[in-house]
């Protein structure tokens, strides 16, 4: 039987009129919090039953190291969940360790270890960059302010530039 850690779990019995526990329990009801074998002597007028189950308690998964991760220059930023030995469910549908995400936002990772979950969250911030837009241009050919290039502009959340003609009488 495979058990969460840090839960207690019953195990009972029906049926007789006399129970002794290998813990010394005299119920037909005992609650266990430790990995091992427990056995059970059950009796009545009629007979004696001999039973044993092995209770296995499992770690749940580790947690993971960082809840906020910043996207920069790549675009794209590769969210790591846990150990390589447990089961994987992220918000986009995939199923991996790791999943590479290109958007901000906030990304969600149930991790599971033998039936014990932990759920997840890692939100995925625009990283601090500095605009540099330039006031200058000099399109003469000599590679010095020939284009005008905003650096950086990819990095902030502003919608694409617009531009507006006017027309002069």
């Amino acid at each position: 039987m495979l058990i969460c850690r840090d839960s207690v779990t019953a195990i009972s019995v029906n049926g007789s009129d006399d129970y002794v526990w290998s813990t010394g329990d005299t119920t037909n009801s005992i609650q266990v919090n430790n990995s091992g074998w427990y056995s059970i002597t059950a009796s009545n007028n009629c007979k004696t039953l001999i039973d044993s189950i092995f209770v296995d308690f499992q770690n749940y998964p580790d947690s993971i190291a960082y809840t906020v991760i910043e996207i920069c220059e790549t675009g794209e930023v590769v969210l790591i969940a846990g150990n390589e030995s447990y089961t994987y469910l992220w918000s986009t549908g995939e199923s991996n360790q790791e999943v590479t995400v290109y958007d901000i936002g906030l990304y969600q990772v149930t991790i599971t270890n033998f039936g014990c979950e932990l759920e997840q969250q890692i939100e995925v911030v625009l990283c601090d960059v500095e605009l540099f837009i330039p006031n200058l241009i000099t399109p003469n050919g000599d590679g010095k302010n020939d284009t005008w290039i905003i650096d950086n502009l990819w990095f902030t959340q502003i919608t694409p530039l617009q531009y507006l003609t006017e027309t002069v009488i």
